[in-house]
């Protein structure tokens, strides 16, 4: 994936409009264009919905096939949820602007459940597949602490 060729932008699940646009507001203000996905769409790899293009797609199945070879077998995937729960997706978002887009949350005392970044890994799930895997990592952490 080439960060620097694709526009910042946040996939977002799950908001109502007043909640959307407070968040809107703190992603254009760090130059990351927001994406409200509607329901029929969650379907859709986020890949796809970031922007990918097909040849992106086919290299990051390549990329992550070649590393699922190597690496030990992790017990599975989690179940897939839907994201009934607000969900946000960090897509191309350089690091400044992921530390400004969360510090601009925390001050507008914005809080959402699910958040995740593009990966080579994961842009290929849909969103309740995505969703899933992050509650399923929350509640692990929640047990662990």
């Amino acid at each position: 994936m080439e960060r620097e060729s694709k526009e910042a932008r946040v996939l977002l699940f799950h908001m109502d409009k007043e909640r959307a646009d407070a968040v809107s507001k703190v992603c254009l203000a760090a130059g990351a264009a927001p994406v409200c996905v509607a329901g029929k769409d969650e379907s859709v790899p986020v890949g796809v919905l970031a922007g990918l293009s097909g040849p992106e797609i086919f290299a990051a199945m390549r990329s992550v096939s070649a590393a699922a070879d190597r690496a030990p077998e992790t017990g599975g995937k989690a179940p897939d949820r839907g994201p009934a729960e607000e969900m946000a997706v960090f897509c191309f978002v350089r690091e400044d602007q992921l530390d400004a887009i969360l510090a601009g949350f925390r001050r507008a005392g914005i809080r959402i459940g699910l958040k995740a970044v593009l990966t080579p890994h994961n842009m290929l799930w849909n969103a309740g597949r995505l969703a899933g895997e992050l509650a399923a990592e929350r509640d692990s952490i929640g047990r662990r602490g």
